[in-house]
């Protein structure tokens, strides 16, 4: 996005290369001698060297007359160069920006094309037409687009720079107007003489232009701001501005009636126009020497007057104010006055006002002193004042010392009583732990004797049980021992009937083949005679290691019996202890629960106590922050004391300073002090 610089370039450069290949296309065009030329662009030159600043940044010089001159004598394009390289100099001269330097030139290119366009469009005329009633708009119109072109394009590059409001653009629009309809009627009359008479036309027109233009440019000097222009100037200027614009317009006004006049009698009577024109030449040469002694003699004659009623009474009120501005003005004299108009009237206020100022010095003078005396007074209460504030101060701060020490103290005590309630509230935590470890030591110690109870009566139980399995155990003992003689029998019988068997078997076989069943019988018999025997082998063994293992398990029983009589006795010792624990453990838990009940009462005591020592801290600290306030409100008091002093004093030294000032006036009906 383009900035404000750089939109003001674009516009600058653009409005420059238009008008430079206007100015190109148009060289054509140009017919004119070279010295005329050359004196056109001195003139434009001179007048842009004389450029007055307008308030709200406005610039006007009177170039715009030459410029208006030679478009209406010798055409647009020697009026664009009359006013294109002078003014691409000035810029250079003032130090403008480039494309400023080449914009200005261009942008009159256009306002001077501009001003040749409309005045050929409405057909103006200029040489010896040019004051007909007709033609007089015409110049008005081109004169008018010639300024709103040429401020409508400088309006609009200080728009985009940013520095120019409607009201600026307004403003220097209405100021080149003002002064270029002042002097456009001469430069019309310029150019209606010049082209009757030649150079001495011109030079009719030319003398009163330039005393205008001098008395234009002396009253837009005073417009500025840093340009010193004194009132008599400032009215002589308008006074000639006044004189010599009504003068020369009427007097160019009759020379022209007188001109016409001339020719159209000489062409009645057949006259050589060479010899009227000769005559009018004399008249005009004439006419431009009494309007330069017109000019001296109005212009002595109206100082003599502006120095004698203005100048002389406004100097002397003017040199009186800067010697009251210097301090030393003579109150008593005052200005004589000569008139009754605004000057005398200004010369009687102002004599006014000068009484009243001596009156109002003398009334400094005795206050002053008054003033000076009471100060000094002023300043030795308060040093007084300030000695006495600083004892006070010195005791606050030894009482505010020793409530801090006491401060700190009740917080070392607070800390410490702190530190008690905390170890005091751990003991009864503790306590109230061991009161319930206590009663659950109690409740579980009863609980065990309970249990021993309980293993007492069931040893008993299974000292009986022990009893009878030992019976139980005998009696099997008793029943082993049977069987086994059983065994031994059955196992004899069994001996016996394979003996018997054996001799049946013999028998059958001595009997042969009668005697073959038995013998069948008799081997069965056998057989089953060796598998009693046998079986009866095996229960006899089985007997004999259930023997050994009863015998083996009658002695654990002995042995079981022994232990179970000896754990009887051991839980019935057991359970005594047990009883002997259950009574220690009550005592100590009724004891710790004692302990946690004191140790309550303390941290409640302790409590308190923190409680209590927490409000003398804080009472104390409040105590402490009051005398600390104090001693603050007594260092403020303390400085302000010394403000009231070092005020005092100034006011001392204000009084000496403004009785030293007034002195220097001079009053009537008393001396002054120094």
């Amino acid at each position: 996005m383009l900035s404000r610089i750089n939109l003001r370039n674009l516009f600058a450069w653009t409005v420059a290369a238009a008008g430079a290949a206007l100015l190109i296309l148009h060289l054509g065009e140009l017919n004119i001698q070279w010295w005329v030329m050359l004196l056109l662009l001195l003139t434009v030159t001179l007048c842009q060297w004389f450029t007055v600043a307008l308030p709200g940044g406005v610039f006007v010089s009177l170039d715009l007359v030459v410029v208006y001159f030679t478009f209406l004598v010798f055409g647009p394009v020697p009026a664009i160069l009359a006013i294109y390289l002078p003014s691409f100099f000035h810029q250079i001269k003032r130090k403008k920006p480039w494309p400023r330097v080449f914009f200005i030139p261009g942008q009159f290119v256009f306002a001077v094309l501009a001003m040749a366009w409309v005045f050929g469009i409405l057909g103006g005329q200029s040489g010896i037409g040019i004051l007909s009633w007709a033609n007089l708009p015409k110049l008005l119109a081109a004169l008018l687009i010639y300024v709103l072109v040429n401020d409508l394009l400088v309006s609009s590059y200080h728009l985009i720079e940013g520095t120019f409001t409607a009201r600026d653009v307004f403003g220097l629009t209405w100021s080149d107007l003002k002064l270029n309809l002042v002097l456009a009627p001469v430069s019309i009359i310029g150019v209606y003489l010049f082209s009757k008479l030649g150079t001495i036309g011109l030079l009719t027109m030319l003398v009163p232009a330039c005393i205008i233009g001098w008395a234009l440019v002396t009253l837009f000097k005073a417009m500025e701001k840093d340009r010193e222009v004194s009132l008599e100037s400032k009215i002589t200027s308008g006074f000639v501005i006044v004189l010599f614009s009504a003068l020369t317009l009427s007097m160019g006004a009759i020379l022209v009636i007188i001109l016409e006049v001339m020719t159209k009698q000489a062409a009645r009577l057949n006259l050589d126009p060479v010899v009227i024109t000769q005559l009018f030449q004399r008249l005009l040469s004439n006419v431009v020497l009494v309007l330069l002694v017109t000019f001296v003699v109005a212009l002595l004659l109206v100082r003599y007057i502006i120095r004698r009623m203005v100048v002389k009474p406004v100097g002397m009120i003017s040199r009186m104010i800067g010697d009251m501005a210097s301090g030393s003005a003579d109150l008593t004299s005052k200005i004589e006055q000569h008139s009754n108009d605004d000057i005398g009237i200004l010369t009687k206020h102002f004599n006014t006002f000068v009484e009243k100022l001596g009156n109002l010095v003398k009334t400094i003078i005795n206050t002053a002193n008054g003033v000076a005396t009471t100060s000094e007074e002023l300043a030795a209460s308060t040093q007084e004042m300030n000695a006495s504030q600083q004892e006070i101060s010195a005791t606050v701060q030894r009482i505010s010392q020793g409530i801090g020490t006491q401060v700190a103290s009740v917080r070392v005590t607070k800390e410490a009583i702190d530190d008690i309630s905390t170890s005091v509230e751990q003991v009864s935590n503790n306590a109230q732990d061991s009161a319930q470890s206590a009663s659950q030591a109690v409740e579980m110690a009863s609980q065990g004797g309970a249990a021993m109870m309980s293993i007492v009566q069931q040893m008993g139980k299974i000292d009986q049980t022990m009893s009878h399995l030992t019976n139980v155990v005998s009696d099997l003992e008793k029943r082993t021992g049977e069987i086994g003689r059983i065994t031994e029998l059955i196992s004899s019988v069994a001996r016996r009937t394979n003996l018997l068997a054996l001799n049946a078997a013999i028998e059958a076989a001595r009997a042969g083949d009668a005697g073959k069943g038995f013998a069948v019988v008799a081997g069965e018999v056998k057989k089953l005679a060796e598998r009693t025997a046998g079986a009866t082998k095996e229960i006899e063994d089985l007997i004999k290691e259930i023997q050994g293992e009863t015998e083996q398990t009658v002695l654990a029983m002995n042995q079981v019996d022994a232990q179970v009589a000896e754990g009887k006795d051991f839980a019935a010792k057991g359970n005594q202890a047990f009883s002997q624990i259950i009574q220690a453990v009550k005592l100590s838990a009724d004891r710790a629960s004692q302990i946690s009940q004191a140790t309550g009462n303390q941290v409640e005591g302790v409590k308190k106590i923190a409680k209590a020592i927490e409000q003398v801290a804080v009472v104390a600290e409040e105590a402490a922050s009051g005398m600390e306030q104090t001693a603050a409100a007594q260092q403020e008091q303390m400085a302000s004391m010394q403000e009231m002093t070092a005020s005092a004093q100034e006011l001392a030294h204000l009084a000496e300073e403004l009785k030293r000032q007034v002195d220097s006036f001079q009053i009537k009906g008393e001396e002054n002090e120094s």
